[in-house]
């Protein structure tokens, strides 16, 4: 359709369709998403923690029930990914920095002092 030298190659009903936001992601999908954005990590190395550790409840509860700090550092150290089915490392120290360390001490409160 023409309208004054201008060319629409789809209906506005079309495009309006088409620029609509996808759905809300699921927990999963986006911890996934997030665990993507560390830095050495990748789609097939997400998909691997995921497949043990769906939402990061899953993996902080992980975490808890490790019984020391080294464990939960290597927590994900054995978990194998990509062609080569190598093993995380240590990206566990970095998952562990990111979603543990310090999160497992009891918020500061103010006193009104």
């Amino acid at each position: 359709r023409r309208e004054e030298g201008v060319v629409f190659t789809q209906s506005f009903h079309c495009f309006n369709e088409a620029s609509v936001k996808t759905k809300a992601l699921s927990l999963r999908e986006t911890f996934g998403r997030h665990l993507i954005l560390v830095p050495g990590s990748s789609a097939d190395k997400a998909s691997k923690i995921l497949e043990r550790y769906p939402t990061l409840a899953a993996l902080r509860q992980a975490y808890e029930d490790c019984s020391s700090e080294e464990e939960r550092k290597s927590l994900l150290a054995n978990i194998k990914a990509g062609p080569t089915k190598r093993k995380l490392g240590v990206l566990s120290h970095c998952f562990y920095s990111l979603y543990w360390s310090g999160c497992d001490e009891p918020p500061q409160t103010q006193s009104d002092d």
